[in-house]
């Protein structure tokens, strides 16, 4: 319509242009609604190997630290390669979506009037190993999650957004954890620099026993400090 009638349209072209618009970006909505179901529908089998986790970790935040300037993205990482058996493709895909997540809440919240003027988005990504699991955090200092039901969100199509959401970005993290043999907690954000209020989600994953750890130091897997 655009691109046919634009150039003829003379009497109230701002009113035409609006709406072409607005059906646009509706069709671009209900597009990216139908890829995020048939994602999740067709969910691959993961394809475990010995890998290290960070660059699973890390990657999404460069990402997206690099799409919005507007918000502040930290990453603690360890020094060391952190062993597990994983499938890289779908941890990846599972912190997209988590930190993809933090950044809407944190740009949502700063659209609100509970934002006061020297607030700032912030979105927090930390790995750690601990008593035998790998603990992935991501936490923001949005509005937070609801007090109530709230890990009904894990559930498919259960969602805070409105019509904005498909209610499967959760979901599929789940089902990435659990597919991995993990646990997935959701709950408020403690308190720190630049946040006292918002969201954590925990990825609790198994870490690999140490003949497998010992056998990627073998290979080749040499201590690094992760890129943050």
């Amino acid at each position: 319509m655009k691109r046919k009638y634009g150039a003829s349209i003379t009497n109230d072209r701002e009113t035409f242009d609006k709406l072409t618009d607005t059906i646009v970006r509706q069709v671009g909505d209900l597009k990216a609604m139908v890829d995020e179901f048939a994602s999740f529908a067709r969910m691959p089998k993961p394809e475990m190997a010995i890998e290290d986790v960070r660059p699973a970790v890390n990657e999404p935040v460069y990402l997206f630290r690099e799409g919005h300037p507007k918000v502040t993205y930290r990453a603690a990482l360890p020094d060391t390669p952190v062993i597990a058996s994983i499938d890289r493709r779908l941890v990846t895909q599972a912190m997209t979506n988590l930190v993809k997540n933090a950044t809407e809440a944190v740009e949502s919240y700063g659209e609100s009037d509970a934002a006061g003027a020297d607030w700032s988005g912030l979105v927090e990504v930390r790995l750690s190993v601990a008593e035998g699991r790998i603990i992935i955090e991501v936490m923001d200092n949005g509005a937070g999650f609801p007090k109530q039901n709230r890990m009904r969100l894990l559930e498919p199509y259960v969602t805070t957004k409105g019509h904005k959401g498909t209610g499967l970005g959760l979901a599929m993290v789940n089902k990435i954890t659990d597919q991995h043999g993990g646990t997935l907690l959701l709950d408020d954000a403690p308190h720190g620099p630049g946040r006292t209020h918002g969201a954590r989600v925990r990825m609790i994953l198994p870490l690999a026993d140490a003949d497998a750890r010992n056998d990627d130091a073998t290979n080749g897997a040499a201590p690094r400090r992760a890129e943050v």
